[in-house]
């Protein structure tokens, strides 16, 4: 018994290693692509994790759809591993006169977020995003990153409005449910 659980455990181990030496690297300038597609394709409350490869250093973006209007906004929190970035985050905002508001989250975590609508730009939001990367982290261009997209369609297709398939599957059921009532 003894035998099978340690040749289970190492296995699963060396499956954690492998999967992550295979997983998909892809260069700052590929940001773009993943953001333009999060917002072409992303259901309400899809998002993007990009994370460099070598360190817990990461930025999210998410879709919001409200009514008939759509886009994609970051939020960073002020966190234990980010409060030594989250001024300098802030500084770069005000000298770029880009557009803020602090969020305070109340509940498990007392967090502190800056949120940043961006609303239909992508082009703006990689340009913070590499921004973020470079000014606020202290990475090189050439930096290795990691993206993840999620509750987004793998489809070239438009999903801007509040639709149940726009909504995601958890949010359209209950979209469907009251409609039925």
């Amino acid at each position: 018994m003894y035998y099978i659980l340690l040749t289970i455990f190492i296995v699963i181990i060396f499956s954690v290693f492998l999967l992550s030496k295979w997983k998909q690297k892809y260069g700052l300038s590929d940001v773009s692509l993943f953001i333009n597609h999060l917002l072409k394709a992303g259901m309400n409350n899809g998002y993007l994790v990009i994370t460099e490869i070598n360190s817990k250093y990461f930025v999210q973006l998410a879709k919001y759809i409200y009514r008939n209007t759509y886009g994609i906004e970051l939020t960073f929190p002020k966190a234990e591993w980010s409060s030594n970035y989250y001024d300098d985050l802030l500084v770069i905002l005000k000298q770029q006169n880009i557009d803020y508001e602090i969020i305070e989250k109340v509940g498990n975590d007392d967090l502190e977020f800056i949120k940043v609508d961006f609303k239909k730009d992508s082009e703006g939001a990689f340009e913070l995003v590499k921004k973020i990367f470079i000014q606020v982290f202290g990475f090189d261009n050439d930096l290795k990153l990691f993206l993840e997209l999620n509750n987004v369609s793998p489809w070239n297709e438009s999903i801007d409005s509040s639709s149940s398939t726009a909504l995601g599957i958890k949010d359209g059921l209950k979209t469907l449910k009251k409609n039925e009532e």
